[in-house]
Protein backbone atom coordinates (compact mmCIF):
# COMPACT_ATOMS: atom_id res chain seq x y z
CA UNK A 1 0.00 0.00 0.00
CA UNK A 2 1.47 3.09 -1.06
CA UNK A 3 -0.07 6.10 2.05
CA UNK A 4 -1.28 9.72 0.80
CA UNK A 5 1.48 12.10 -0.04
CA UNK A 6 1.82 14.46 2.90
CA UNK A 7 0.73 17.86 2.46
CA UNK A 8 4.16 18.92 3.59
CA UNK A 9 6.18 16.37 2.13
CA UNK A 10 7.34 13.39 3.75
CA UNK A 11 8.79 14.22 7.56
CA UNK A 12 10.16 11.54 9.50
CA UNK A 13 11.40 12.09 13.53
CA UNK A 14 14.59 11.99 14.41
CA UNK A 15 15.04 7.85 15.30
CA UNK A 16 15.38 7.87 19.07
CA UNK A 17 14.74 4.41 18.94
CA UNK A 18 17.29 2.27 20.12
CA UNK A 19 17.72 -1.52 18.99
CA UNK A 20 18.37 -4.17 21.02
CA UNK A 21 20.81 -6.62 19.70
CA UNK A 22 17.78 -9.11 19.60
CA UNK A 23 16.27 -6.52 17.49
CA UNK A 24 18.97 -6.09 15.41
CA UNK A 25 18.98 -9.95 14.45
CA UNK A 26 15.12 -10.31 14.00
CA UNK A 27 15.65 -7.50 11.16
CA UNK A 28 18.50 -9.40 9.52
CA UNK A 29 17.06 -10.74 5.97
CA UNK A 30 18.65 -13.91 6.35
CA UNK A 31 17.56 -14.74 9.45
CA UNK A 32 13.61 -16.65 9.85
CA UNK A 33 12.33 -15.33 13.44
CA UNK A 34 9.18 -15.56 15.63
CA UNK A 35 8.97 -12.37 17.41
CA UNK A 36 7.00 -12.20 20.95
CA UNK A 37 7.26 -9.28 22.50
CA UNK A 38 4.68 -6.68 24.69
CA UNK A 39 2.86 -3.81 23.30
CA UNK A 40 4.97 -0.52 22.87
CA UNK A 41 7.88 -2.82 23.24
CA UNK A 42 9.42 -1.90 18.92
CA UNK A 43 7.80 -5.02 17.60
CA UNK A 44 6.62 -2.31 14.68
CA UNK A 45 9.86 -0.66 14.52
CA UNK A 46 11.73 -3.85 14.07
CA UNK A 47 9.62 -4.80 10.88
CA UNK A 48 10.23 -1.88 9.21
CA UNK A 49 13.79 -2.32 9.32
CA UNK A 50 13.08 -5.87 8.10
CA UNK A 51 11.73 -4.51 5.22
CA UNK A 52 14.00 -2.05 4.50
CA UNK A 53 16.78 -4.62 5.05
CA UNK A 54 15.32 -6.75 2.76
CA UNK A 55 15.27 -4.48 -0.04
CA UNK A 56 18.30 -3.28 0.83
CA UNK A 57 19.52 -6.93 0.37
CA UNK A 58 18.28 -7.08 -3.06
CA UNK A 59 14.65 -7.84 -2.50
CA UNK A 60 12.08 -6.30 -4.85
CA UNK A 61 9.52 -4.12 -3.03
CA UNK A 62 6.64 -6.22 -4.60
CA UNK A 63 8.11 -9.54 -3.14
CA UNK A 64 7.31 -8.58 0.30
CA UNK A 65 4.41 -8.84 2.16
CA UNK A 66 3.51 -7.28 5.62
CA UNK A 67 0.44 -8.35 7.43
CA UNK A 68 -1.40 -7.03 10.24
CA UNK A 69 -4.11 -7.65 12.33
CA UNK A 70 -5.67 -3.60 12.22
CA UNK A 71 -5.84 -1.13 9.41
CA UNK A 72 -4.13 1.18 11.53
CA UNK A 73 -1.33 -0.43 11.92
CA UNK A 74 -0.83 -1.23 7.81
CA UNK A 75 -1.27 2.34 7.95
CA UNK A 76 1.49 3.52 10.53
CA UNK A 77 3.93 0.60 9.17
CA UNK A 78 3.24 2.46 5.41
CA UNK A 79 3.91 5.68 6.76
CA UNK A 80 6.88 4.61 9.10
CA UNK A 81 8.61 3.10 6.01
CA UNK A 82 8.39 5.27 3.48
CA UNK A 83 9.18 8.12 5.87
CA UNK A 84 12.26 6.80 6.66
CA UNK A 85 13.45 5.63 2.92
CA UNK A 86 12.18 9.08 2.27
CA UNK A 87 14.52 11.16 4.58
CA UNK A 88 17.37 9.32 2.88
CA UNK A 89 17.43 10.94 -0.23
CA UNK A 90 19.01 14.25 1.41
CA UNK A 91 21.52 12.50 3.30
CA UNK A 92 25.25 13.20 3.39
CA UNK A 93 27.34 10.33 3.14
CA UNK A 94 28.25 10.35 6.60
CA UNK A 95 24.29 10.93 8.34
CA UNK A 96 23.56 7.64 5.83
CA UNK A 97 26.14 5.74 6.91
CA UNK A 98 24.93 6.23 10.70
CA UNK A 99 21.53 5.62 9.65
CA UNK A 100 22.41 2.31 8.34
CA UNK A 101 24.40 1.83 11.16
CA UNK A 102 21.17 2.15 13.57
CA UNK A 103 19.49 -0.78 11.73
CA UNK A 104 22.46 -3.08 11.57
CA UNK A 105 24.14 -2.28 8.90
CA UNK A 106 27.80 -1.68 8.93
CA UNK A 107 30.33 -0.33 6.64
CA UNK A 108 27.63 0.06 4.03
CA UNK A 109 29.33 -0.14 0.38
CA UNK A 110 29.18 2.45 -2.19
CA UNK A 111 26.61 0.30 -4.01
CA UNK A 112 24.57 -0.12 -0.85
CA UNK A 113 24.34 3.66 -0.37
CA UNK A 114 23.10 4.21 -3.38
CA UNK A 115 20.59 1.38 -3.57
CA UNK A 116 19.36 2.91 -0.12
CA UNK A 117 18.67 6.71 -1.86
CA UNK A 118 16.66 4.86 -4.34
CA UNK A 119 14.28 3.18 -2.38
CA UNK A 120 12.05 5.25 -1.90
CA UNK A 121 11.65 5.99 -5.49
CA UNK A 122 10.77 2.18 -6.02
CA UNK A 123 8.51 1.72 -3.22
CA UNK A 124 6.79 4.44 -4.80
CA UNK A 125 6.68 2.82 -8.12
CA UNK A 126 6.16 -0.48 -7.11
CA UNK A 127 2.49 -1.54 -8.92
CA UNK A 128 -0.06 -1.53 -6.43
CA UNK A 129 2.28 -0.30 -3.53
CA UNK A 130 3.98 -2.10 -0.99
CA UNK A 131 2.04 -4.93 0.02
CA UNK A 132 1.14 -3.72 4.03
CA UNK A 133 -1.94 -4.87 4.82
CA UNK A 134 -4.50 -6.90 6.56
CA UNK A 135 -4.69 -10.98 7.23
CA UNK A 136 -8.49 -9.76 6.03
CA UNK A 137 -7.17 -7.88 2.81
CA UNK A 138 -4.86 -10.42 2.06
CA UNK A 139 -7.55 -12.90 2.04
CA UNK A 140 -10.06 -10.94 0.12
CA UNK A 141 -6.99 -10.37 -2.41
CA UNK A 142 -6.44 -14.10 -2.90
CA UNK A 143 -10.58 -15.39 -2.73
CA UNK A 144 -10.67 -12.25 -5.72
CA UNK A 145 -8.29 -13.83 -7.91
CA UNK A 146 -9.22 -17.19 -7.97
CA UNK A 147 -13.52 -17.21 -7.02
CA UNK A 148 -14.79 -19.80 -9.02
CA UNK A 149 -12.15 -22.35 -6.96
CA UNK A 150 -13.20 -21.00 -3.70
CA UNK A 151 -17.05 -21.33 -4.54
CA UNK A 152 -17.31 -17.10 -4.97
CA UNK A 153 -19.30 -15.05 -7.81
CA UNK A 154 -16.63 -13.64 -9.94
CA UNK A 155 -16.25 -9.56 -9.41
CA UNK A 156 -18.04 -10.10 -5.94
CA UNK A 157 -17.85 -7.32 -3.29
CA UNK A 158 -17.23 -7.10 0.44
CA UNK A 159 -19.76 -5.41 2.11
CA UNK A 160 -18.46 -3.06 4.79
CA UNK A 161 -20.08 -2.94 8.56
CA UNK A 162 -22.99 -0.10 7.01
CA UNK A 163 -23.54 -2.05 4.29
CA UNK A 164 -24.42 -5.17 6.48
CA UNK A 165 -26.12 -3.71 8.51
CA UNK A 166 -28.67 -1.69 5.89
CA UNK A 167 -28.93 -5.23 4.26
CA UNK A 168 -29.50 -6.93 7.56
CA UNK A 169 -32.51 -4.42 8.82
CA UNK A 170 -34.00 -5.15 5.48
CA UNK A 171 -34.03 -8.83 5.61
CA UNK A 172 -35.56 -8.23 8.80
CA UNK A 173 -38.42 -5.98 7.93
CA UNK A 174 -38.81 -8.70 4.78
CA UNK A 175 -38.74 -11.68 7.09
CA UNK A 176 -41.32 -10.37 9.57
CA UNK A 177 -43.73 -9.57 7.12
CA UNK A 178 -43.61 -12.80 5.53
CA UNK A 179 -44.12 -14.21 9.15
CA UNK A 180 -47.22 -12.15 9.80
CA UNK A 181 -48.45 -12.45 6.75
CA UNK A 182 -48.36 -16.48 7.12
CA UNK A 183 -49.41 -16.33 10.64
CA UNK A 184 -46.32 -18.19 11.46
CA UNK A 185 -47.01 -17.93 15.50
CA UNK A 186 -43.09 -17.23 15.86
CA UNK A 187 -44.13 -13.34 15.64
CA UNK A 188 -46.32 -13.68 19.27
CA UNK A 189 -42.60 -13.41 20.39
CA UNK A 190 -42.68 -9.63 19.60
CA UNK A 191 -46.12 -9.00 20.56
CA UNK A 192 -45.55 -10.45 24.26
CA UNK A 193 -43.14 -8.67 25.20
CA UNK A 194 -39.98 -11.32 24.59
CA UNK A 195 -37.89 -9.35 22.33
CA UNK A 196 -37.92 -5.41 23.57
CA UNK A 197 -37.43 -3.37 20.18
CA UNK A 198 -36.32 -4.17 16.98
CA UNK A 199 -32.79 -2.87 18.47
CA UNK A 200 -32.84 -5.86 20.31
CA UNK A 201 -33.90 -7.98 17.85
CA UNK A 202 -31.13 -7.15 15.34
CA UNK A 203 -28.51 -7.41 18.11
CA UNK A 204 -29.98 -10.97 18.17
CA UNK A 205 -29.96 -11.51 14.22
CA UNK A 206 -26.02 -10.69 14.31
CA UNK A 207 -25.45 -13.12 17.15
CA UNK A 208 -27.44 -15.92 15.07
CA UNK A 209 -26.09 -15.12 11.63
CA UNK A 210 -22.63 -15.33 12.44
CA UNK A 211 -20.73 -17.75 10.71
CA UNK A 212 -18.99 -18.84 14.42
CA UNK A 213 -22.12 -18.64 16.42
CA UNK A 214 -22.93 -21.76 17.88
CA UNK A 215 -26.15 -21.46 16.76
CA UNK A 216 -25.66 -21.04 13.00
CA UNK A 217 -26.36 -24.60 12.32
CA UNK A 218 -30.06 -24.85 13.42
CA UNK A 219 -30.97 -22.11 10.64
CA UNK A 220 -30.49 -24.83 7.76
CA UNK A 221 -33.52 -25.13 5.90
CA UNK A 222 -33.23 -28.54 5.98
CA UNK A 223 -32.87 -28.69 9.78
CA UNK A 224 -36.30 -30.72 11.68
CA UNK A 225 -37.65 -28.43 14.30
CA UNK A 226 -38.74 -31.63 16.40
CA UNK A 227 -35.03 -32.53 16.95
CA UNK A 228 -33.51 -28.94 17.67
CA UNK A 229 -36.21 -28.76 20.13
CA UNK A 230 -36.09 -32.58 21.45
CA UNK A 231 -32.07 -31.11 22.05
CA UNK A 232 -32.89 -28.40 23.96
CA UNK A 233 -35.44 -29.96 25.94
CA UNK A 234 -32.24 -32.73 26.42
CA UNK A 235 -30.27 -29.84 27.39
CA UNK A 236 -32.45 -27.98 30.05
CA UNK A 237 -33.32 -31.29 31.96
CA UNK A 238 -36.78 -31.44 30.98
CA UNK A 239 -36.78 -33.67 27.92
CA UNK A 240 -39.79 -35.99 30.12
CA UNK A 241 -41.93 -33.47 29.14
CA UNK A 242 -42.59 -33.09 25.24
CA UNK A 243 -44.17 -29.72 25.73
CA UNK A 244 -44.98 -27.16 27.83
CA UNK A 245 -49.28 -28.24 27.74
CA UNK A 246 -48.11 -30.99 28.99
CA UNK A 247 -46.21 -29.13 32.35
CA UNK A 248 -49.12 -27.08 32.46
CA UNK A 249 -51.55 -29.98 32.42
CA UNK A 250 -49.27 -31.48 35.07
CA UNK A 251 -50.02 -27.95 37.56
CA UNK A 252 -53.55 -28.12 36.75
CA UNK A 253 -53.84 -31.39 38.55
CA UNK A 254 -52.65 -29.81 41.66
CA UNK A 255 -56.05 -30.40 43.36
CA UNK A 256 -58.05 -26.95 44.17
CA UNK A 257 -59.86 -28.37 47.09
CA UNK A 258 -56.43 -29.48 48.69
CA UNK A 259 -55.49 -25.73 48.75
CA UNK A 260 -58.83 -24.86 49.76
CA UNK A 261 -58.81 -27.13 53.05
CA UNK A 262 -55.34 -26.17 53.85
CA UNK A 263 -56.94 -22.31 53.45
CA UNK A 264 -59.42 -23.11 56.04
CA UNK A 265 -56.81 -25.66 58.19
CA UNK A 266 -54.47 -22.44 58.58
CA UNK A 267 -57.40 -19.58 58.61
CA UNK A 268 -57.25 -19.97 62.52
CA UNK A 269 -53.14 -19.96 62.59
CA UNK A 270 -51.15 -17.03 63.43
CA UNK A 271 -48.91 -15.45 60.24
CA UNK A 272 -45.92 -17.08 60.11
CA UNK A 273 -42.98 -14.41 59.84
CA UNK A 274 -45.81 -12.01 58.67
CA UNK A 275 -46.68 -14.14 55.72
CA UNK A 276 -50.46 -15.15 55.91
CA UNK A 277 -50.06 -18.60 54.06
CA UNK A 278 -54.21 -19.30 54.73
CA UNK A 279 -55.10 -16.29 52.22
CA UNK A 280 -52.47 -17.92 49.72
CA UNK A 281 -54.05 -21.18 49.46
CA UNK A 282 -57.30 -20.13 49.45
CA UNK A 283 -56.51 -17.57 47.09
CA UNK A 284 -55.00 -20.67 44.86
CA UNK A 285 -58.16 -22.89 45.42
CA UNK A 286 -60.41 -20.11 43.47
CA UNK A 287 -57.66 -18.46 41.09
CA UNK A 288 -59.12 -18.16 37.89
CA UNK A 289 -57.20 -19.50 35.26
CA UNK A 290 -53.75 -21.61 35.38
CA UNK A 291 -51.75 -18.63 34.86
CA UNK A 292 -53.18 -16.72 38.13
CA UNK A 293 -52.49 -19.95 40.09
CA UNK A 294 -48.91 -20.21 39.13
CA UNK A 295 -48.31 -16.59 39.70
CA UNK A 296 -49.63 -17.12 43.38
CA UNK A 297 -47.65 -20.40 43.69
CA UNK A 298 -44.32 -18.58 42.56
CA UNK A 299 -45.06 -15.76 44.78
CA UNK A 300 -45.68 -18.11 47.96
CA UNK A 301 -42.55 -20.85 47.28
CA UNK A 302 -39.97 -18.66 45.70
CA UNK A 303 -38.13 -15.64 46.26
CA UNK A 304 -35.44 -13.78 44.29
CA UNK A 305 -35.63 -16.84 41.63
CA UNK A 306 -34.62 -19.53 44.41
CA UNK A 307 -36.89 -21.61 46.49
CA UNK A 308 -37.51 -20.39 49.76
CA UNK A 309 -35.68 -22.32 52.80
CA UNK A 310 -37.90 -21.11 55.10
CA UNK A 311 -40.81 -23.07 56.36
CA UNK A 312 -44.17 -22.47 55.49
CA UNK A 313 -45.80 -23.09 59.18
CA UNK A 314 -44.38 -22.81 62.63
CA UNK A 315 -43.60 -25.84 64.69
CA UNK A 316 -47.21 -25.72 66.67
CA UNK A 317 -48.98 -25.51 63.25
CA UNK A 318 -47.14 -29.15 62.64
CA UNK A 319 -47.98 -30.48 66.17
CA UNK A 320 -51.60 -29.14 65.90
CA UNK A 321 -52.42 -29.88 62.11
CA UNK A 322 -50.19 -33.15 61.08
CA UNK A 323 -52.41 -34.00 58.20
CA UNK A 324 -52.14 -30.71 56.47
CA UNK A 325 -48.66 -29.94 57.10
CA UNK A 326 -47.90 -32.92 55.55
CA UNK A 327 -49.76 -32.34 52.48
CA UNK A 328 -47.57 -28.89 52.54
CA UNK A 329 -44.04 -30.74 52.69
CA UNK A 330 -44.93 -32.73 49.68
CA UNK A 331 -46.50 -30.17 47.84
CA UNK A 332 -43.72 -27.77 48.36
CA UNK A 333 -41.30 -29.45 46.37
CA UNK A 334 -43.39 -31.06 44.10
CA UNK A 335 -44.83 -28.05 43.12
CA UNK A 336 -41.55 -25.76 42.65
CA UNK A 337 -40.28 -28.03 40.51
CA UNK A 338 -43.47 -27.70 38.07
CA UNK A 339 -42.60 -24.10 38.22
CA UNK A 340 -39.26 -24.67 37.79
CA UNK A 341 -39.52 -26.25 34.44
CA UNK A 342 -42.29 -24.71 33.04
CA UNK A 343 -40.06 -21.82 33.21
CA UNK A 344 -37.38 -23.83 30.92
CA UNK A 345 -40.19 -24.68 29.14
CA UNK A 346 -41.02 -20.92 28.32
CA UNK A 347 -37.61 -20.62 27.54
CA UNK A 348 -37.26 -23.26 25.06
CA UNK A 349 -40.64 -21.88 23.26
CA UNK A 350 -38.93 -18.70 22.97
CA UNK A 351 -35.86 -20.05 21.95
CA UNK A 352 -37.78 -22.11 18.85
CA UNK A 353 -39.70 -19.10 18.17
CA UNK A 354 -36.47 -17.05 17.60
CA UNK A 355 -35.09 -19.89 15.79
CA UNK A 356 -37.95 -19.84 13.29
CA UNK A 357 -37.78 -16.21 12.69
CA UNK A 358 -34.06 -15.96 12.39
CA UNK A 359 -34.29 -19.06 9.86
CA UNK A 360 -36.84 -16.65 7.64
CA UNK A 361 -34.20 -13.37 7.75
CA UNK A 362 -31.16 -15.73 7.23
CA UNK A 363 -33.25 -17.00 3.52
CA UNK A 364 -33.96 -13.26 2.93
CA UNK A 365 -30.28 -11.79 4.35
CA UNK A 366 -28.69 -14.66 1.83
CA UNK A 367 -31.67 -13.61 -0.85
CA UNK A 368 -30.47 -10.07 -0.41
CA UNK A 369 -26.61 -11.12 -0.50
CA UNK A 370 -26.61 -13.00 -3.98
CA UNK A 371 -29.11 -10.21 -5.47
CA UNK A 372 -26.66 -8.15 -4.95
CA UNK A 373 -23.19 -10.04 -5.56
CA UNK A 374 -22.56 -8.99 -1.73
CA UNK A 375 -20.35 -11.32 0.83
CA UNK A 376 -19.43 -10.18 4.30
CA UNK A 377 -16.21 -11.48 6.13
CA UNK A 378 -18.19 -14.57 7.87
CA UNK A 379 -18.89 -15.51 4.08
CA UNK A 380 -15.35 -15.30 3.10
CA UNK A 381 -14.08 -17.30 6.48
Amino acid sequence: MVPEWPKNGWRVKKDKFKRTSEQLQAAHPLHSVWVLANAGSGKTHVLVDRVVRLMLSGAKPDSILCLTFTKAVAAEMSLRLFGLLSSWIALSEAELRRTLLDIGIDKATPAELARARQLFAMAIETPGGLKIQTIHAFCEKLLQLFPVESGLAPGFRVMDETDRLALLRQATVDALAEAAASGDESILLLEDGGIGNRDDFETLAKRFLSATSFMRDVLAQDVDPAKVEQGLREACGIALYASTADVEQELESLSREDFADAGRVFAVVEPHYKRDIGRFFRDIATAPSLNDRMALLTELLFSDGEVRSRALYAKKAGTDFPDTCAWIDSMVPHAAKLLTIHALSLKVDATLALISLMRRVDHRFTALKSAGGLYDFDDLI
